[in-house]
């Protein structure tokens, strides 16, 4: 029997802390016990690089710039029943354009940290965020 999926395209950052350079900012959402990367749907009307970035402050209350044209993409399996939610998310390197966050627009966002790399490549929610961040710190050395 063939799997059925459901496709989606989000787009997120990985923002190191520009202090310290061994964190990274992980977002804590009210229904889930795992920290995540900032991310989200890609809306019609706008590029993945825009949507990384609208993301990122709705989720955390941070302006970034975008460091890298090239996103590092990975793919991961959200629902487990059919149809299945294949989700591909380009994540992008980033960096703080405020120090001092906003108010946040996403009610559902409960806690917004910089988290040790090294935990987080422990704890992050998804295996594809996990994978990514892994990526993105080869890709990071010359652009911060």
């Amino acid at each position: 029997m063939k799997k059925e999926y459901d496709t989606r395209v989000s787009s997120g950052c990985i923002i190191f802390n520009p202090h310290t350079r061994d964190e990274v900012l992980v977002i804590w959402n009210a229904n889930k016990d795992k920290p995540a990367l900032p991310k989200g749907k890609i809306e019609s009307n706008e590029s993945a690089q825009e949507a990384a970035i609208r993301e990122v402050l709705e989720e955390t209350g941070y302006s970034v710039e975008i460091l890298n044209a090239t996103p590092v993409t990975v793919t991961g399996l959200r629902q487990r029943k059919e149809p299945y939610l294949m989700i591909t998310t380009q994540f992008f390197l980033a960096k703080l354009t405020n120090t001092t966050p906003i108010a946040k627009e996403d009610k559902s966002i409960i806690s917004v940290e910089w988290m040790k790399v090294d935990r987080a490549l422990q704890e992050l929610a998804f295996p594809e965020e996990i994978e990514a961040l892994s990526n993105m710190l080869l890709v990071r050395g010359g652009l911060l």
